[in-house]
């Protein structure tokens, strides 16, 4: 990591794949600085969204205001395929309160299997409320398909700041 200070603020670039939470907070104690992370919410924020799931949801404990920003996280992934702990209904609540909230969202990443009906119209249903958003700018779907029920919904290409899409598609075999 890198940080730059400046009148202005501080930047935070990140220069390799293991991004540590934990490591940043090190260095500012160690920098003298203080260490009252209730002062960078913004900084919080776009700490916690080049994090894993896991290490950015473990910055929550540190203060009221890292809860705050790691549950008004702009960048979503979801997987809900087979094997993961992540449901339908977890999907569901966090774009419903994003939504109610008027929340940004400015990536969306979805891994879902498309297994039934249920799947297909939870998925359909989160990408129309996805793409109402008029922040968001990177869209990726990533689906398996167990059977042949999804189509694209439209609105996700109504999208006034979308800059990137990508959407793959794989049949599972068995």
């Amino acid at each position: 990591m890198e940080f730059y200070f400046s009148d202005k603020g501080c930047e935070v670039y990140f220069s390799q794949p293991d991004y540590s939470f934990f490591a940043l907070i090190n260095w500012i104690v160690s920098s003298g600085m203080r260490p009252e992370v209730e002062d960078v919410p913004v900084l919080m924020q776009h700490i916690q969204s080049r994090l894993s799931i896991n290490e950015a949801a473990r910055t929550s404990v540190l203060s009221k205001s890292s809860l705050h920003a790691w549950s008004t996280i702009p960048n979503l992934r979801f997987d809900v395929q087979r094997g993961k702990h992540l449901k339908l209904v977890d999907v569901d609540r966090t774009l419903i309160r994003y939504h109610r909230d008027n929340i940004p969202i400015e990536t969306f990443d979805l891994m879902i299997d498309i297994a039934n009906q249920e799947s297909t119209s939870h998925a359909e249903k989160w990408i129309r409320l996805v793409g109402t958003k008029a922040c968001l700018k990177e869209f990726y779907l990533s689906m398996a398909l167990w059977c042949p029920l999804f189509t694209l919904p439209d609105e996700i290409l109504s999208g006034e700041n979308l800059t990137k899409i990508r959407v793959s598609a794989s049949i599972p075999f068995g």
